[in-house]
């Protein structure tokens, strides 16, 4: 089965261009803009991401790496993960509780709603 991937792409100052010439996958990225796109990689392996427009000047220093990888490698990567975060992410769910609480008691005025 040929390995499926998605970007998900924006930009928060110009326009960049993000090509991944080995999987030979451009995408656009236009400021506070999101755009997703699915594409078909031929094969499993490293590839190399450049901005391939000239955005200004640190344009020479945007570079990057991924990895196309098998569905359960990354099964098991997103399991691995998920599992060493653990107890960061039990902490995180009880401080969200604390503030809820919080602000309530307060009158509201900690943290607007959508922060929670």
């Amino acid at each position: 089965m040929t390995p499926r991937s998605r970007s998900n792409v924006t930009s928060l100052d110009v326009i960049h261009s993000f090509w991944a010439y080995q999987l030979e996958v451009k995408a656009d990225a236009n400021p506070l803009e999101k755009q997703r796109r699915l594409h078909q990689d031929e094969q499993l392996g490293s590839f190399e991401v450049r901005c391939s427009e000239l955005c200004g000047i640190w344009h020479g220093a945007m570079f990057n790496s991924g990895k196309v990888v098998s569905q359960s490698a990354f099964m098991n990567w997103a399991t691995s993960t998920e599992t060493k975060n653990a107890q960061n992410t039990k902490r995180l769910a009880t401080v969200r509780v604390d503030l809820r609480a919080r602000r309530q008691r307060c009158g509201g005025w900690l943290l607007p709603p959508t922060a929670m």
